[in-house]
């Protein structure tokens, strides 16, 4: 089981393991942002291409969904702190039209809508993984939502990494979003 750790980024941990069964485990270090991943692995020619197998996994679920009359869309997230409300963004969905906007002072996200046919929450933290969240009843306004587990996964499909002498080389949708596209080295663990 080779595992690579990426080199010459500062202040960045980043490891894929591949299994000799072709599943691969992944993690990421950066700051106060701890995240994994794992997916299948498979071998085209000098390349070795990676795929997470969950993009239905969202990192919120509805704890609770009402109907408040007179009222627009309105939506908590329990076990969100300040520096999370600060860079997250959530969106309510109607067909074509779409409304946005940050969490209030009291940690609320407040939309003129009357209805959502859909949440879209997305937080600089994790900006590979925006939760679309679906609720039950289209006439509900106002909404718990739960942050779970599911949030620190990283997503990516098809990324393709060439084999060198002294590991894998290659651009990296996750790392391509804080440092720019360009190409990336993993170096063979010894």
């Amino acid at each position: 089981m080779p595992s690579y750790s990426l080199t010459g980024i500062m202040e960045t941990a980043c490891g894929i393991r591949l299994n000799d069964d072709n599943t691969f485990d992944f993690f990421y270090s950066y700051g106060a942002a701890d995240r994994n991943g794992y997916g299948t692995w498979e071998a085209q020619g000098d390349d070795i291409v990676l795929h997470t197998g969950y993009a239905d996994k969202t990192g919120f679920t509805i704890e609770s969904e009402k109907k408040y009359p007179g009222s627009g869309v309105v939506v908590k997230v329990e076990n969100f702190d300040r520096m999370f409300y600060d860079n997250t963004r959530m969106f309510v969905v109607n067909g074509t039209e779409s409304e946005e906007q940050g969490a209030d002072r009291e940690g609320f996200f407040r939309f003129t809508a009357k209805t959502a046919e859909k949440l879209l929450v997305s937080c600089v933290f994790f900006p590979d993984n925006m939760a679309t969240i679906i609720p039950k009843d289209v006439q509900d306004n106002n909404y718990i939502l739960k942050v779970n587990h599911d949030l620190l996964l990283v997503h990516f499909n098809e990324v393709h990494l060439r084999k060198t002498e002294t590991g894998l080389e290659g651009s990296f949708p996750l790392l391509n979003m804080t440092y720019g596209t360009r190409t990336f080295t993993f170096r063979e663990d010894i």
